[in-house]
């Protein structure tokens, strides 16, 4: 009874305080946390090696992802940029 009665008081254990249990669940969750960080930096690394790496020519060096554009003097179709004629047939200089 006399332990029912300092509960109810507001006696009891503190709520707030430190216990061990307390102390090593926020060490693994600061670990989980940690560690995850670090998972997902290095499944990142790995996403850029493999995208610059099929962008590397055999060469060694960079190849551009995308390619500049030019409308073709004669017929106003797009083609890369530094081509001669388009190379349709219905333009005059394919």
């Amino acid at each position: 009874m006399v332990a029912l009665r300092t509960l109810e008081a507001g006696n009891g254990p503190a709520m707030f305080g430190f216990s061990f249990w307390k102390i090593v669940v926020l060490v693994a969750v600061i670990a989980v946390v940690w560690f995850g960080f670090r998972w997902l930096q290095r499944l990142e690394k790995a996403r850029r090696g493999a995208a610059e790496s099929s962008s590397t020519r055999l060469d060694g060096r960079r190849q551009a992802a995308t390619e500049e554009l030019a409308p073709c003097k004669v017929c106003g179709v797009y083609i890369a940029a530094g081509s001669p004629a388009c190379g349709r047939k219905s333009c005059p200089l394919a």
